[in-house]
């Protein structure tokens, strides 16, 4: 009878797309999220999607992508974004399992924030708070997958809903992350992916559609809940150079187009934050480089010294080889040691 009844709860989970976790004791589960129909957009050719924004630069590049970008397929909060995110951000080494943000905690699926009062639980975070412009469960930026991570509850916590800025104190849980005066530092390794996300919002709302969302801009300064706005520009655009696009972003985009239609552009073709935001990546140095120089001649200098270099090392391969050639006649004519010395 107990087989029968693993049976049925092995199908049961399979029907509704949960993961049963292993041995998991010691903090209460949630249920399973409930059913949601996804609609599964398959994959397309991404220079056919940005096809129509060749040879467009700044404010005709930004409203282009907009268009590209808006009317996608909206999802209820609850259970459809809960369900998106177990898929999208599942951890690779653990399919029972999401990777929280901020921490990169990897945490059991069914360990949500269900209102058990579990602290170390996940729920989803907005990246753009949405007490930044979209407050309402029927705005379509308050259930934007591209916005919305897991996290570590009691870390979405701290983090609040303060401005990105670099700056504070290690947090007490995520001490990769820092608080400042309402300013909220996350690790390097969440740095760019969160610019990218923040540039996707701001170029997705205008306040020009039928997704009941204002305008959201991006502003170098400190923002007030409430405020279609969010900084620290300045920061998110460092960001966005320092951490480049990642493997795990792109996956994550891709997963993301298959429940929403759309696309971040700005993982597919990071050049476009330059263009848009008139801000050009500095060149990156190491101590005792020259960095006035362009970056063309910084990579010329470097071709030439990795030239020089090889010139030596085959130098020295040429000087090996004769001694060994040398030393082959030697052994070959069996010539007794002393001989061979004087020989030399």
């Amino acid at each position: 009878m107990l087989d029968i009844r693993k049976q049925a709860v092995a199908t049961i989970s399979a029907v509704l797309y949960i993961a049963i976790p292993p041995d998991i004791t010691g903090y209460e589960l949630c249920d399973p999220a409930g059913y949601c129909s996804k609609e599964d957009f398959k994959p397309i050719d991404i220079n056919d999607y940005y096809s129509s924004t060749t040879d467009l630069y700044s404010q005709a590049l930004k409203s282009e992508l907009t268009a590209i970008i808006q009317n996608h397929r909206s999802y209820s909060y609850t259970p459809c974004v809960w369900k998106a995110l177990e898929e999208i951000d599942q951890d690779p080494e653990n399919p029972n399992n999401v990777i929280a943000l901020y921490t990169q905690r990897s945490i059991p699926k069914l360990r949500r924030d269900c209102g058990n009062g579990d602290d170390d639980a996940w729920n989803r975070e907005h990246i753009w708070s949405k007490s930044h412009g979209f407050p309402n469960k029927n705005q379509d930026a308050y259930t934007d997958i591209h916005n919305l991570v897991p996290a570590d509850k009691s870390v979405n916590s701290d983090r609040s809903d303060f401005d990105f800025k670099v700056g504070g104190e290690p947090n007490s849980e995520c001490t990769k992350c820092k608080e400042g005066d309402d300013t909220w530092e996350p690790p390097d390794l969440s740095k760019g992916q969160i610019a990218r996300m923040m540039f996707y919002m701001d170029v997705r709302y205008e306040g020009n559609d039928n997704s009941n969302t204002p305008d959201l801009e991006l502003v170098d300064r400190s923002t007030v809940s409430k405020e279609p706005a969010f900084g620290y520009l300045s920061n998110l655009l460092e960001w966005h150079c320092q951490y480049p696009v990642s493997d795990v972003e792109r996956r994550r985009n891709d997963k993301v187009y298959s429940w929403q239609g759309n696309r971040n552009p700005f993982i597919d073709h990071p050049e476009f934050v330059n263009s848009i935001w008139d801000y050009e990546c500095p060149v990156r140095c190491d101590v005792g480089d020259d960095c006035t120089k362009s970056e063309l001649e910084v990579v010329q200098a470097d071709l030439k010294q990795l030239q020089i270099e090889m010139k030596e090392m085959q130098a020295h391969v040429n000087e090996t080889n004769a001694l060994f050639a040398k030393l082959s006649v030697l052994f070959a004519n069996d010539q007794p040691w002393s001989t061979r010395n004087r020989a030399d």
